[in-house]
C-alpha cells in the first residue's frame, strides 16, 4: 500500500517543541503588562504634603478604591486607602481625585472622587459595581446625584424616556438656570467629558462671581485606559468530533463526548471607543480521550491528546439592569494538540497519529454578566464548530461557560 504523506503542517508542529512554552509565556507577558500604566504623578498628605513620585493609574472603579503610589527613589508601590490622603493627581494638569464622602445609593462613603469641574457648580465622579456615579455640588454645598444606570429596559420607547427623566431630574434641577445646558443633559451620553463641558458652560455663563471655573484635564493616553478583568473559567464541551474517512467505501465515525475544560482569561473594556463592548480573551486546558467500536475494522478505534486552546472574540452587553447584564458574544479559536496517541485509525486520515496537531475554529453565544460586589460571576451558553488536523476530523458542540471576573 503506498505511504501515505502527512500534511507539512503536522511536520511543523511536531518540531515546534517549544509552542507550548511560548504560547504559556506570551500570555503571561500579556498579562503581566496588564496590570501595571505607571503615570508621574503626586500624592497629598492628611497633613497637606505634597509626596512626587508615581502613580498607577488603574480603571475608574479602583482608582476611586485605592491609590497605588510609589515615592521617587524607591521601587516599591505602596496603597493608599481614601482616610490616609486628601487626594492624588497625575502630574501635567493630570487627573485628580479628591476625598470626599458621598452617597452612593443613600449610603455614604469615603472614596477617592475624580474631581472634574471646580467652580461655582464643581462635578465629581465616582465608579463603583460598573455603574458610574457623578455628583453637581452647588456653592452652598448641596449635592445632586446623577446614577448613570441602564434607563433602557423596556422596547416602549414612552417607558425609556420616563426612566432616563427619572435618573436626570436632580442634575437638571442644579442646571434650571439655562434651557441650553438641560437639553445637552439630555441629548448627550452621560459620560464624564460631556457633563464636563456642560457644567463648565454652566458656570461660566452663571456662576461668574464666584471665581473662575477649572476643568481638571488629563491626557488622551491616560483616557484611552482600557479597564482589564481577569478571570478564571471552566466549561463543558458537549457534542461530537467526527474523523474524516480515508475513503468512501468506509462509514463515518462520531465520537459522541462531554469535555471539561479549565482557564484563565482576560476581559478588556472599550468604554472610550464604544461603552458595552469588551474584548474577551482565554486559555482553556482540556483532556480528550475517545474510543469506540468501528464495524468496519471489526476494531475498537481510539484516539487520546491534550488541548491548550486560545479563544478570543468580542461581547456587547444590553438592556438588564444594575446587577443583571445579558450579554451576545462571538469570536475565533485556536488549539494546540500534544501527547496525542491512537488506535486502529487506519481507516480513517492520514492512519494513526503520533505527533502534536491543531485546531481551527469560531464560537457565538450569549450569557449574562451577575455582579457580585466587587466581583462578576459570568454564565454563558456558546455553539462552536472547528476543524481539527488529526485524521481532518471536525468538532460542533454546544458549551456551558461559568467564569468569575475579579
Amino acid at each position: 500500500m503506498e505511504q501515505i504523506k502527512k500534511p507539512r503542517f503536522l511536520l511543523v508542529l511536531k518540531n515546534s517543541k517549544y509552542f507550548w512554552a511560548t504560547l504559556i509565556l506570551v500570555f503571561m507577558t500579556i498579562t503581566g503588562q496588564a496590570q501595571t500604566n505607571p503615570h508621574k504623578g503626586y500624592i497629598i498628605t492628611n497633613d497637606g504634603d505634597t509626596i512626587q513620585g508615581v502613580i498607577d493609574y488603574r480603571s475608574d472603579t479602583q482608582n476611586g478604591q485605592k491609590c497605588l503610589f510609589r515615592k521617587d527613589g524607591e521601587q516599591e508601590y505602596k496603597t493608599y486607602h481614601p482616610q490616609q490622603l486628601k487626594g492624588y493627581r497625575l502630574k501635567e494638569n493630570g487627573i485628580y481625585y479628591v476625598t470626599r464622602t458621598l452617597p452612593i445609593d443613600s449610603v455614604e462613603h469615603l472614596v477617592f472622587a475624580e474631581f472634574l469641574i471646580k467652580g461655582g457648580l464643581s462635578l465629581y465622579h465616582y465608579k463603583t459595581e460598573g455603574l458610574d456615579y457623578f455628583f453637581f455640588e452647588d456653592s452652598d454645598g448641596k449635592l445632586a446625584v446623577l446614577k448613570n444606570e441602564e434607563f433602557v429596559t423596556s422596547y416602549w420607547a414612552s417607558e425609556n424616556r420616563q426612566n432616563r427623566r427619572k435618573i436626570l431630574h436632580d442634575a437638571a434641577e442644579m442646571l434650571k438656570k439655562s434651557e441650553k445646558a438641560k437639553s445637552r443633559l439630555w441629548a448627550e451620553r452621560t459620560t464624564s467629558q460631556n457633563l464636563s463641558s456642560i457644567v463648565k458652560e454652566y458656570n461660566e455663563e452663571y456662576c461668574t462671581e464666584l471665581g473662575e471655573c477649572t476643568q481638571f484635564e488629563y491626557s488622551a493616553k491616560v483616557a484611552n485606559y482600557l479597564p482589564t478583568r481577569f478571570f478564571f473559567v471552566a466549561e463543558l464541551f458537549m457534542g461530537e468530533l467526527a474523523p474524516h474517512p480515508f475513503s468512501d467505501m468506509y462509514e463515518t465515525l462520531s465520537y459522541q463526548m462531554t469535555v471539561p475544560r479549565i482557564g484563565v482569561g482576560l476581559d478588556v473594556g472599550i468604554p472610550r471607543l464604544v461603552k458595552n463592548l469588551s474584548i474577551q480573551s482565554c486559555l482553556l486546558f482540556s483532556k480528550w480521550d475517545m474510543s469506540k467500536e468501528y464495524t468496519a475494522l471489526q476494531h475498537e478505534c481510539s484516539l487520546k491528546y491534550y488541548s491548550a486552546q486560545m479563544d478570543a472574540g468580542l461581547s456587547w452587553h444590553f438592556l438588564g439592569g444594575n446587577n443583571f447584564k445579558p450579554f451576545l458574544r462571538a469570536g475565533g479559536m485556536a488549539a494546540y494538540l500534544f501527547d496525542v496517541s491512537s488506535e486502529n485509525m487506519s481507516a480513517f486520515q492520514y492512519g494513526n497519529m503520533d505527533e502534536n496537531g491543531g485546531s481551527f475554529g469560531y464560537y457565538v453565544g450569549a450569557g449574562f454578566d451577575w455582579q457580585l460586589g466587587n466581583h462578576t460571576l459570568r454564565l454563558a451558553a456558546n455553539y462552536e464548530a472547528a476543524k481539527v488536523t488529526l485524521c481532518e476530523s471536525k468538532t460542533k458542540a454546544f458549551t456551558l461557560h461559568a467564569a468569575f471576573i475579579f
